[in-house]
C-alpha cells in the first residue's frame, strides 16, 4: 500500500475519534444536570433561642500569711512577695529587706541600699631606694658592681667613683670580698659579699647598699580602691575626698597589710573609725610585697664569681 492510500485512512479514523468524544462529551453533561437540585434545610417551626450558661465560681481562699524562716525573723518569704536581699561584695554578707505587703507602700517609700564604707584596701607596699645592688661581677680591686635603676630598670655595670646623673648619685665605694660569714646553729661558711656606698650629690646624704637584701626608701603607702573603681595611693597622714565624705588615713601596718582610716561627712552623726584589711579574694591577699623585714635580692647574676 503506498504512503497516498494511508492518509486518507488516517484522517477517517481521526474524525471518528473527534465524534465520539463529542458525544461522550453530551452524555456526560446531562448527567451533571440530574444532580442541580435545591437543597431545603429543615423546619421546626419555631425559632431558636440562646440558652443562659450558669458559671459557678469556686470558694476563693487566702494565703497564709508569710512567717519568719530559721534564719531570723526578717528572713520572711511569701509565694508572691519574696523579701529584698542584697549582698555585699565587700564584707562579703547578705542583707535582707523584709517585703512590704502594701503596694501603694512600695511605689512611694524608696528602699534604701545597705551603706558602704566607701574605699578598700588593695595594697601596702614600701618603695625600693632608687638604686638597687643586684650582683657582682669578680672579686677584689677588679670587682665591679651589678647596680639596677629602679625607674628606668636599666642595669648599670660600675665601681668606686661611678656618677649616675639620672638618679643624682655616685657610688663612693664598692667592694666584693671573701669573707666568714656566721650561719645559724654556730656554724660560719667562706663567701663573697657584695656591698656598696652611695651618695646624694645634692644631699649629700650616704646609704649602704647589700647585693643580698633589697634597699628600702620612703614611708609606706596604701592603694585603695574607691566605689567608682578607682585607685588612690596614699601614705599615713594623708586625707582625701570621695563624694561627700573626707577620708583620713591613720596607722599603716606592713605585715599583715592594714591601714586605719576614719570617715566623716554627711549624714554621719560622728565620725566612722574603720581598720581596713585585704579582702580574702583579692589578688593581691595572696601576692603581698613583703618590705619589711627588706627582701633578699636575686642571687648575683653572674654565678660562680
Amino acid at each position: 500500500m503506498s504512503a497516498k492510500t494511508k492518509d486518507p485512512l488516517f484522517l477517517a479514523m481521526g474524525g471518528l475519534a473527534i465524534i465520539a468524544t463529542s458525544i461522550w462529551a453530551v452524555l456526560q453533561q446531562s448527567q451533571v444536570e440530574k444532580f442541580q437540585a435545591s437543597v431545603v434545610p429543615p423546619n421546626s417551626g419555631t425559632p431558636h433561642e440562646a440558652a443562659a450558661v450558669v458559671v459557678t465560681a469556686p470558694e476563693s481562699k487566702t494565703w497564709a500569711a508569710a512567717i519568719p524562716q530559721s534564719a531570723g525573723e526578717k528572713w520572711l518569704y511569701d509565694v508572691f512577695t519574696p523579701p529584698k536581699i542584697y549582698y555585699n561584695t565587700r564584707n562579703k554578707q547578705f542583707t535582707v529587706i523584709v517585703p512590704s505587703f502594701n503596694p501603694e507602700e512600695q511605689k512611694t517609700t524608696p528602699v534604701p541600699l545597705p551603706e558602704e564604707f566607701g574605699v578598700e584596701l588593695v595594697k601596702v607596699e614600701q618603695p625600693l631606694y632608687r638604686l638597687q645592688l643586684v650582683g657582682y661581677v669578680g672579686e677584689g680591686p677588679s670587682a665591679r658592681g651589678t647596680f639596677e635603676n629602679q625607674l628606668t630598670k636599666e642595669i648599670i655595670f660600675a665601681k668606686t667613683g661611678k656618677k649616675i646623673p639620672e638618679l643624682n648619685l655616685e657610688i663612693v665605694q664598692f667592694a666584693a670580698e671573701r669573707r666568714r660569714v656566721q650561719m645559724e646553729g654556730g656554724t660560719s661558711i667562706v663567701e663573697t659579699v657584695a656591698g656598696a656606698t652611695v651618695k646624694d650629690t645634692q644631699t649629700g646624704a650616704e646609704v649602704v647598699l647589700d647585693s643580698k637584701v633589697r634597699k628600702l626608701d620612703g614611708p609606706i603607702v596604701v592603694t585603695l580602691k574607691l566605689t567608682d573603681g578607682s585607685e588612690k595611693i596614699a601614705k599615713s597622714g594623708d586625707t582625701f575626698v570621695v563624694g561627700d565624705y573626707s577620708y583620713a588615713l591613720a596607722e599603716v601596718v606592713l605585715d599583715p597589710p592594714s591601714v586605719t582610716v576614719t570617715k566623716t561627712g554627711v549624714g554621719l552623726d560622728s565620725p566612722e573609725k574603720k581598720v581596713l584589711v585585704i579582702a580574702q579574694n583579692s589578688p593581691d591577699s595572696s601576692a603581698q610585697t613583703k618590705s619589711t623585714p627588706p627582701q633578699e635580692a636575686p642571687v648575683s647574676a653572674f654565678p660562680g664569681f
